[in-house]
């Protein structure tokens, strides 16, 4: 299994009007360099929307809703993960690693079938990313060498915010706290 693993904060925002009301909303992040890993956008009420904002920096959404005005709800806490192996059943085996761990995964949003791979959002309680990411991490690294864990020292991405590891080759290909991988 290969897998991106990207923990990252997402702001909800709800705005007066339907769902159109986000190419005004997105504009003014765009306008202000914010870059989205992903969104959501879900009517709460007749004429009320929310949206679900994940920034690439967290840093620029948050001075640009304050030069705009506009309120922003969190941080929250959510799992990012790509997977590179779009086969029947590759999902249920991410979620019973998680139930495994004990993790409860509260919300979740995907999308299949990009170019044989799939994306996932799991919305996590803040404490429960780390514990995710080292369960993933378990589960995509059963085939490190006897011996050796994601822990050790030939491994150093392991532990950052974003991991990639794939069983095929036996090797961490990536892995930066600062650089983001986008979906």
């Amino acid at each position: 299994m290969s897998l991106d693993l990207n923990k990252v904060e997402y702001y909800n925002i709800t705005v007066n009007g339907n769902a159109g009301e986000g190419s005004k909303l997105l504009s003014v992040f765009a306008g202000v360099g914010v870059n989205l890993l992903a969104f959501k956008a879900v009517p709460v009420e007749p004429m009320r929307t929310q949206f679900s904002l994940f920034p690439d920096d967290s840093s620029k959404m948050n001075d640009g809703a304050k030069k705009t005005g506009l309120h922003l709800d969190g941080p929250h806490f959510a799992l990012l993960i790509k997977g590179y192996d779009d086969e029947s059943g590759a999902l249920a085996d991410i979620y019973e690693k998680l139930s495994q761990a004990d993790i409860i995964v509260y919300e979740s949003s995907g999308i299949a079938n990009i170019k044989g791979s799939y994306g996932v959002v799991l919305y996590l309680k803040q404490e429960d990313c780390e514990k995710a990411m080292e369960a993933l991490n378990t589960c995509i690294s059963t085939s490190h060498p006897s011996g050796t864990s994601c822990s050790d020292a030939a491994y150093p991405d392991c532990n950052s915010n974003t991991i990639r590891y794939d069983s095929r080759s036996r090797r961490h290909i990536q892995g930066s706290a600062t650089s983001p991988l986008r979906m």
